[in-house]
């Protein structure tokens, strides 16, 4: 059997880490500004509840969804702002999928994170995290 090289040892350990990372429960604000005022921006994370997302039962529907702490601003038809916080598994491709929430509903933004806590932020960090995994092991195979 031929031994394993360097390269394929540390792409192997690369993939392996970045499934590990998203195998650990992740921690998300949860609220909505129609229950809290809190939760909008600017945001007071002392009067916001912290959800474990496991706790909640979220659970990925389809194949390759990962978890993810999101935020979104959406517009009612009576002109309100609401910013919601939560949970949630996404596609990395598609991380902020259009929200089944009817016509009286506008969604304005949206941003996901994969870190803990991390839909606290005034803008959430995008899902960086499995392409940073990506393009090190394809730093590491240019050498």
């Amino acid at each position: 059997m031929a031994a394993v090289g360097p390269r394929v040892a540390f792409a192997a350990f690369a993939l392996v880490a970045l499934f590990v990372a998203h195998a650990d429960t992740l921690r998300c604000y949860t609220c909505s500004t129609v229950a809290n005022k809190n939760c909008g921006d600017p945001f007071n994370k002392s009067y916001v509840p912290m959800t474990d997302c496991q706790s909640v039962g979220v659970t990925g529907t389809q194949p390759k969804e990962i978890p993810v702490c999101k935020k979104v601003k959406q517009r009612v038809n009576n002109g309100d702002l609401q910013t919601v916080r939560s949970c949630a598994w996404v596609k990395p491709e598609d991380p902020c999928p259009p929200s089944p929430s009817g016509a009286y509903i506008r969604e304005e933004e949206c941003s996901t994170c994969t870190a803990d806590l991390c839909n606290g932020a005034g803008v959430a960090t995008p899902l960086v995290l499995p392409l940073l995994g990506v393009a090190a092991v394809a730093a590491y195979s240019a050498l």
